[in-house]
Formats: C-alpha cells, structure tokens, sequence
C-alpha cells in the first residue's frame, strides 16, 4: 500500500513538472536546466569529496563547476534586470543621470578607473543590446552611464 501512494505522489509530481514545464519560457527552462545541472554536480562533488575518490573529484570538477559559474552569472544578471524592472525611460526625474546613480547602473564603486569603467560597460552590454534581446532604453542608460563616468574620469 505504501509503495502505490508514493507511486500516485510520485506520478501527480511528474505530471506537475510537465505542466510547469509546457507553460514556461524558453528563457525560464535553460535557467532551471542550468541551475538543475550545478547543483547536481555540486552534490556529486561533495559525494567524491566525501568518499576520497579525489582522481573523479578533478575529472567531475572540470565538467560542473563552469555550469556552476554559468549558474551564478544568471544570477547576478536576474538581480540587475529585477532592478531595473517597472522603470521606463520617464519615470525617473528630468535631467541627466548623476555619477552616484551611473556607478550604481554599472555596478562600481567609486574611484573606478577607467579600464573598471569600460569592462563593467562591456559585460553589462553582453545582455542589455537590443540584438541579444535587451531594450533600447537598458542600453541607452548603460551608455548614459558609461559616458558620464568617463567625463569625469578626465
């Protein structure tokens, strides 16, 4: 009896999942696909860590910890767009951006030379271009940001 619930349980879990997934955004499902993966690996990394198979630790390592990075990058890249989300061009005030405001965008603290300047520029630029699927406005305000910050850098 036991075994037929926790085979109903898992069936109306599997069924979910599949639910979840026909109705998710490609975007969503190679985050989780990513994410999914790094944390497998991470638990097989512990598991070989644990059990002293060292040889397999550095074979599996090669292999997951790069998803793992991947995984990370997504996140730091959700944590910007979400902050950035619910604005548009006019709903901050009239004027020019101010250099507290252009750090924050870019993600730099002050006194950032400028090589820091045009690298965070660079890697932000990766996903706000409206070619790779970003908007017009998240680039115009990275390049606002940018521009400004090298003003001041003269």
């Amino acid at each position: 009896m036991n075994w037929f619930i926790a085979g109903l349980a898992s069936l109306g879990l599997v069924m979910w999942l599949v639910r979840a997934i026909a109705w998710a955004k490609p975007e969503t499902l190679i985050k989780i696909g990513i994410w999914g993966l790094a944390l497998a690996g991470t638990a097989l990394l512990l598991f070989l860590l644990v059990t002293g198979r060292i040889g397999l630790l550095w074979t599996a390592g090669l292999f997951f910890l790069p998803l793992l990075r991947r995984a990370l990058q997504f996140r730091a890249a959700w944590r910007f767009w979400r902050g950035l989300k619910g604005k548009s061009p006019g709903s901050r005030g009239k004027g020019r951006m101010t250099r507290t405001e252009a750090l924050a965008v870019l993600g730099l603290k002050p006194g950032a030379s400028r090589t820091e300047i045009v690298a965070a520029h660079r890697a932000l630029m990766k996903n706000a271009h409206p070619d790779r699927g970003g908007s017009d406005w998240q680039a115009a305000r990275l390049n606002e940001a940018r521009d400004i910050l090298l003003r001041a850098d003269r």
